[in-house]
């Protein structure tokens, strides 16, 4: 079974770089990127909602029209469609209203890789998109059964900091924020590991934690320091 995806992004790279994933995948056939929810509904008007759930959106917060991004899940639940909140590491916020939808059980973030996203897309062995099985949660994207809930900031210096090895002060420079801070999410992250009994007293600790709850990740620059 062949499943259709679209996205749809202000941005134009972003459809883009998910076109070239998705066209690696036998199962996947990527229909196009659009900038708002009426350019993809002026295309694809699909008159019933069971031909609808055939087709998953790939959907970002930020369209050209400057929609309000709630609305716009709205329209496409309505209607049908399968729906992937794509977030801005700072719309975290809106997570948990996005999983009251009943078509949409998914949310990516855009600092995530891509083989992130393309893990949650539909496959033959899937799960029904409304099946109560199939609920919205962190643990949908990160398969360890005892993974910590991070929030992205936490995550991303996990990643730099410690499958990446980079040190604290590049870390701090890359995501914006001071080298106390990013010191203060380290102690946090590994504080929390050791009361799961996952043991994160070094940088090699980190880096098996990381990739244990984030098996998807895939980076051909890892130092280890």
């Amino acid at each position: 079974m062949v499943f259709d995806i679209a996205v749809l992004d202000e941005q134009p790279a972003i459809a883009l770089g998910i076109s070239e994933v998705v066209s690696s995948r036998n199962d996947l056939h990527f229909l196009g990127g659009f900038s708002t929810v009426s350019d993809f509904l002026a295309k694809y008007p699909e008159p019933t909602n069971k031909q609808n759930q055939q087709i998953t959106v790939v959907l970002a917060t930020h369209l050209a029209d400057n929609s309000n991004p709630l609305d716009n899940l709205d329209s496409l639940c309505t209607l049908g469609f399968r729906v992937i909140s794509y977030l801005q590491p700072a719309e975290s916020s809106l997570a948990s209203q996005i999983g009251k939808r009943q078509c949409c059980n998914q949310a990516i973030y855009k600092t995530e890789p891509l083989t992130s996203l393309v893990s949650v897309l539909p496959h033959d062995r899937q799960l029904p998109l409304h099946s109560s099985e199939n609920k919205f949660s962190d643990s949908a994207r990160h398969p360890h059964s005892n993974h910590l809930i991070l929030s992205p900031n936490e995550r991303r210096v996990l990643e730099l900091y410690g499958a990446k090895g980079l040190p604290a002060k590049i870390v701090a420079r890359q995501l914006g924020l001071t080298r106390n801070t990013v010191n203060t999410y380290v102690q946090r992250i590994r504080r929390a590991y050791a009361a799961q009994g996952r043991a994160a007293t070094s940088r090699m600790d980190l880096f098996h934690r990381f990739h244990e709850d984030f098996p998807d990740y895939e980076d051909a620059d890892v130092n280890l320091g």
